[in-house]
């Protein structure tokens, strides 16, 4: 590698054979990589540029965010990096998985906004860890008629609980996976 390193045309070749791949296999790479990355690895090329925008995989994980260790990325900053994300992606690409581990925003909405997005966007494979209280699943994400699996965990020493509304959904699901969560509604059980 050093040799290549050291010979321009080799890189270029390199950056070639990357840049050629087909779409659906650079999406697929993209896949197991935090969005922050992918975003990073738009600079690596002209071609993937703006493909970050039409990745149907997004993961977003406030533990991990920033690249550099030293740094640890405010509330503020982690919001305003996957408002920017969900409102500068193609919104009509379809979400395949979203993958959201974050502090929990109870007062705020902010959360809530972000599973509507992505439940917008048919999202089928929903995860959502949260470091705080969960209260209440969205009507949005409940409805979905695209969701086929969902993950809700909660990182704290309680539990948490959770609310469903009141109304008929989940008519897709396939998959429930609830780690340290209890319903508010027993009647549910």
């Amino acid at each position: 590698m050093v040799v290549c390193l050291e010979n321009p045309k080799c890189r270029e070749d390199d950056d070639d054979r990357l840049c050629s791949l087909p779409e659906p296999v650079i999406h697929q790479i993209f896949s197991f990589m935090e969005t922050i990355d992918v975003v990073s690895a738009s600079a690596v090329s002209r071609k993937w540029r703006y493909l970050w925008l039409s990745v149907p995989y997004l993961s977003f994980d406030v533990s991990t965010i920033s690249s550099n260790p030293q740094e640890i990325w405010s509330h503020e900053k982690f919001k305003d990096f996957v408002n920017w994300v969900l409102l500068s992606q193609n919104g009509s690409v379809s979400i395949q998985r979203f993958r959201l581990y974050c502090l929990s925003y109870a007062n705020d909405y902010t959360v809530y906004r972000w599973v509507c997005a992505v439940a917008r966007r048919n999202v089928q494979v929903f995860d959502l860890t949260v470091y705080g209280e969960v209260t209440e699943l969205p009507h949005c994400l409940v409805t979905c008629e695209s969701l086929e699996a969902l993950k809700l965990a909660c990182r704290q020493l309680r539990m948490c609980v959770l609310k469903l509304p009141f109304s008929v959904g989940f008519s897709r699901l396939k998959s429930l996976d609830l780690h340290n969560v209890e319903f508010l509604d027993h009647n549910l059980l």
